[in-house]
């Protein structure tokens, strides 16, 4: 595994901590995790993930090498993935197995699952960020901590995300413009009565 080499962007040290955290909540049951980790519970837990981290020793072999730390609105973009990953688990899990052609949950690596959680959750429902920034900034994690097979499946898999998503978009958009269409010309032949 390659480790994570700083001197990038803020926004990425958001993601790579988020990812981190999320990774290790894959160890004590993410699940169980999702249950217990409220409001106070969830800065407890970032807390002692932090307190780990600085007393970790730098290791670039290391799944949880010390990640760095991010700062004001991007700690609390990191904080947002988190949250919103753990509140939407259930959904999010749902979304990646219907997308990974014959894969399930169980048979995923936790740091493929992780990163595709995380991803996933950000073209859900964190729409500022352009869909193919999400995907490219999944990948560059995948390439740090993951393999190269699984840069490609990770790539595989958001993008039919995206396209479903897009898609999901395309017909609401119609079928609004038609209902739009529609309440105009009911209020015409209102008018016309």
């Amino acid at each position: 595994m390659r480790g994570f080499h700083s001197k990038v962007h803020p926004r990425r040290i958001a993601r790579v901590y988020s990812f981190q955290f999320l990774y290790h909540l894959q160890f004590r049951g993410i699940k169980e995790s999702v249950e217990n980790l409220e409001g106070k519970n969830i800065l407890q837990s970032i807390e002692n993930f932090n307190e780990m981290m600085s007393a970790m020793e730098t290791d670039s072999s290391k799944m949880l090498a010390k990640p760095e730390i991010p700062i004001g609105k991007n700690m609390e973009y990191a904080l947002s993935l988190i949250t919103g990953v753990l509140s939407k688990y259930g959904e999010l899990e749902k979304t990646i197995e219907t997308h990974s052609k014959n894969w399930t949950i169980a048979k995923l690596a936790k740091v493929d699952l992780t990163i595709l959680l995380q991803s996933t959750y950000e073209l859900m429902y964190l729409r500022d960020t352009p869909q193919r920034v999400v995907m490219d900034e999944a990948i560059e994690i995948a390439k740090s901590f993951s393999d190269e097979q699984s840069c490609g499946f990770i790539n595989g898999v958001l993008d039919a995300i995206a396209k479903s998503l897009s898609k999901s978009n395309d017909n609401q958009s119609t079928d609004k413009h038609s209902t739009d269409k529609q309440s105009e010309e009911d209020q015409d032949a209102d008018r016309s009565c």
